[in-house]
């Protein structure tokens, strides 16, 4: 029996006044040309997070200030959404997947684990179709790795028609 456990990971950080990370507020171009924003705050091994539908990174304030202790956090806006460019191109999984690569390229990171909340979770499941696992330590539910075995050994077709929501 196939069974797709999509797992929003919720992080409960306590933060105070005195100890929150100022994060970095940048934009990038992405390849088909549209600004993308991101937060960036901390150092060590990094975590990006990607928001649900019309949800801002900010809405990860409470985590990255938490979290920007001890890794590198990085909150994109996608497309569309918080401070990036309102297009009306690329609003599907696929070019989201495409936007984070497109990201974590532009930082020069390695070895991401990638957290997607809400509808974030399509665009992160959408990432190790298109790219593997490879660069990925972790992903939404600990379990990306696991992913793309499967989805090697049943093929990206098949496997296409498991995500609720995808074109096939």
């Amino acid at each position: 029996m196939k069974r797709l456990m999509l797992l929003c990971c919720v992080f409960v950080v306590s933060s105070s006044a005195n100890s929150s990370a100022q994060a970095k507020s940048a934009t990038f171009r992405t390849s088909d040309g549209v600004s993308l924003h991101y937060f960036d705050a901390g150092v060590g091994a990094a975590i990006v997070l990607v928001p649900g539908w019309t949800m801002p990174a900010d809405i990860f304030e409470p985590q990255i200030d938490g979290l920007s202790k001890r890794f590198r956090v990085i909150a994109l806006d996608p497309r569309s959404q918080g401070d990036s460019e309102k297009t009306p191109e690329g609003n599907y999984l696929e070019r989201h997947a495409q936007d984070i690569k497109e990201l974590i390229e532009h930082l020069g990171v390695q070895d991401v684990l990638l957290l997607g909340w809400s509808n974030g979770v399509p665009d992160v499941l959408t990432f190790v179709d298109q790219n593997g696992a490879a660069n990925a330590r972790g992903g939404t539910g600990g379990w990306l790795r696991e992913r793309q075995r499967s989805a090697d050994a049943k093929g990206r077709e098949q496997h296409a028609q498991d995500i609720p929501g995808r074109p096939v």
